[in-house]
């Protein structure tokens, strides 16, 4: 009987306690937002504060923070997801006008996945703000996919757009920044027929426009473009009196040697590049400075003119800079090792050019870090949503005990005895409860350090796999350093030849073993990958001008183990080759096509052709002196395949193989 009546008092003072705690937070929960009167439902309130947000004239505060986690949290346990979205967007957008990115990006993201019948102003809202949150972290990968979208909206109602606050004011500007060229071009002109760029009324915007236009083309690889406005800049610069206008001068004449350069007019660059190094000294821009004297070098290099070469590449090694970029060592020792070789220096020649491949490496493994990095941004950014609203409720969850706490001091002192019975009988359980957590913790800790064991050995092989194939490649490269150096030193063309063709040949084996280290899975090629970098090596090789002659891949996404990978690529290698040598005398044009597809099972065929003059009327492979063309035969042979060749609009080599290994296809 005392027992039950214990137990009715205590679920009295429990309901007591919980409708006081109740009023209290409905009371304070609206206090530090001033809603006007009649507004009272939640989503009214949120569609108000939203408004707000956007005209800023909401004060950013912990208390408007909290409003809106709170309702968040309200939303994820009533499992309430058009409550949850509209929450998510309102975060979002005081999140961004803090300008905390991080936290902005995945609650935008969430709205523009979740809210239901999106207006175009919101949907022009939130494609604006997390295409210049991802750019204000530099993860431009994760821009791009966001841009082009917002491009549409844009020019479907520009009047709108302009009245955004934190909008994107140079949308050609962002295209430039992602690597887009053709797109920035494209969006300048259209600025500039709209009457927005290159205003005569202001010149000193005007050069800026001009100047910004040369830059696109020139990355573009629109030489003439960007020097007609290249000029049009400095015309401007050189009749005006403008502030830091000799720096100017200087930038704009830097990168009108970088034009003169792709078309190879160096003997131009070169007074150019003297001055822009002069400006960038006067104003103490060391790093820009030390990249002058780098192209400097590079352009006497070609001129002729060595020992200026070789006098301006050793003073950027004097030089100090604050942040040092590794991309300005990089350079400068490649042209160290060049110069070296030019000179009959080969022991320098040869110490620099170990170093560039040490460099290579590093460089490599640091740009795919920062790639991958910035690839898996917003896959990061939402799990951390994820794990923000699981750390919210477990918040809320404290901050509601907290304030019943404080709520229900007085009613604890009068009902202490009945708390210490009823804490007794908790600590009962929780001891036997913890018994058993302690068992079930001690076998997941056994099997947690068996798995770390396992894991930690199977690291350690593929290091040592990687390890190996990061030697054989750079053991490879070393090789055809010292052929790429006898060649500068043997004058005998018929030799020099040989030595480059042997040079290109293990290029495209050091490719395979490059590719092998860096994949995750170290036992295949990416095949399709392999061709695209094959084929840019070769044309780079034998000094093809990519407008003239160009590679076509048609290849499906196939893997190949190194067995079958190195022959492929060396048969690859020595057809693309004869196509360019032979198949297109003097200056003519065409275009090469490469084929590689699954016809069944296991069997492939590799298709080669081109478009020039075709294939001797008695040509026989089986009978042919060239080395090339027995090296494929030999290779051939070693693939257990098919070969045919015929005149179809010129050479058509077809190569049919079955992959003998099981295990040799992923």
């Amino acid at each position: 009987m005392l027992l039950l009546r214990l137990r009715t008092f205590i679920i009295a003072c429990a309901t007591v306690l919980f409708l006081l705690t109740t009023i209290s937070l409905g009371a304070s929960e609206n206090s530090a937002i001033p809603f006007p009167d009649n507004i009272q439902s939640e989503n009214g309130q949120l569609v108000w504060i939203r408004g707000q947000i956007i005209n800023h004239q909401l004060d950013s505060n912990s208390a408007l923070e909290k409003f809106l986690i709170d309702k968040k949290l309200k939303a994820i346990k009533e499992e309430d997801p058009e409550l949850l979205a509209n929450t998510s967007f309102n975060l979002g957008l005081y999140y961004f006008n803090t300008e905390n990115y991080i936290k902005a990006i995945p609650t935008l993201q969430s709205a523009l996945d979740n809210v239901s019948n999106l207006t175009y102003s919101d949907s022009l809202l939130l494609y604006n703000n997390i295409t210049i949150a991802f750019t204000s972290i530099r993860a431009f990968n994760s821009a791009v996919q966001y841009v082009g979208t917002l491009e549409y909206l844009i020019k479907k109602n520009p009047k709108e757009y302009a009245l955004i606050k934190n909008n994107v004011m140079s949308l050609d500007g962002l295209y430039y920044n992602l690597s887009m060229y053709k797109d920035a071009i494209r969006i300048f002109r259209e600025k500039r027929e709209a009457g927005i760029n290159m205003v005569r009324s202001n010149p000193y915007k005007y050069a800026v426009d001009a100047f910004d236009f040369g830059r696109y083309f020139s990355a573009n690889k629109q030489a003439d473009s960007a020097l007609h406005y290249y000029q049009i800049a400095r015309g401007i610069v050189e009749s005006s009196n403008f502030e830091n206008g000799g720096y100017f001068l200087g930038l704009i004449k830097g990168n009108m040697a970088e034009a003169f350069i792709q078309q190879e007019k160096y003997d131009e660059a070169i007074p150019l590049l003297k001055e822009h190094y002069v400006a960038s000294l006067r104003v103490g821009n060391l790093e820009s400075s030390a990249k002058t004297l780098n192209v400097l070098a590079y352009c006497e290099q070609r001129t002729g003119d060595i020992d200026n070469a070789l006098r301006h590449l050793q003073a950027v090694r004097q030089m100090s800079f604050p942040k040092q970029d590794n991309n300005i060592l990089y350079t400068n020792t490649l042209y160290l090792s060049q110069t070296f070789g030019l000179l009959d220096q080969y022991d320098s020649a040869y110490w620099y050019s170990k170093k560039y491949i040490f460099m290579t490496d590093s460089i490599a493994a640091t740009r795919d870090i920062k790639k991958s990095a910035q690839l898996s941004v917003s896959v990061e950014l939402r799990h951390k949503e994820q794990i923000m609203q699981k750390a919210l409720v477990q918040m809320h969850k404290q901050q509601q005990s907290a304030e019943k706490n404080k709520q229900t001091l007085k009613w604890i002192i009068t009902a202490s005895v009945l708390l210490a019975i009823s804490f007794i009988a908790v600590l009962v359980l929780l001891r036997q409860q913890s018994k058993s957590k302690q068992k079930l913790k001690n076998l997941l800790v056994a099997h947690e350090q068996k798995t770390i064991e396992v894991e930690k050995s199977l690291h350690e092989k593929e290091y040592l796999l990687k390890e190996i194939h990061h030697r054989v490649k750079n053991n490879l490269q070393i090789v055809s350093g010292i052929l790429q150096l006898q060649a500068v030193h043997t004058k005998d063309r018929k030799i020099k030849y040989i030595m480059n063709e042997s040079q290109n040949r293990i290029k495209s084996m050091a490719l395979i073993h490059q590719m092998l280290y860096q994949n995750e899975d170290i036992r295949y090629i990416p095949f399709k990958q392999y061709l695209q970098k094959l084929s840019l090596q070769i044309m780079s090789a034998l000094m093809v001008d990519s407008k003239k002659i160009k590679v076509n891949l048609i290849v499906e996404e196939i893997y190949f183990d190194v067995e079958t990978a190195i022959p492929l690529g060396l048969i690859v290698n020595e057809l693309i080759s004869n196509a360019i040598k032979y198949a297109y005398p003097e200056d003519a044009t065409g275009q090469i096509d490469i084929w590689l597809k699954n016809e069944s099972d296991k069997n492939y065929s590799l298709i080669i052709s081109d478009d020039g003059v075709g294939l001797p009327e008695d040509f026989n492979i089986t009978t042919t002196k060239t080395l090339g063309l027995q090296l494929v035969n030999m290779l051939c042979k070693q693939l257990k395949s098919e070969l045919s060749y015929r005149n179809y609009k010129g050479a058509e080599f077809t190569l049919k193989f079955k992959l003998q290994n099981k295990n040799n296809e992923l």
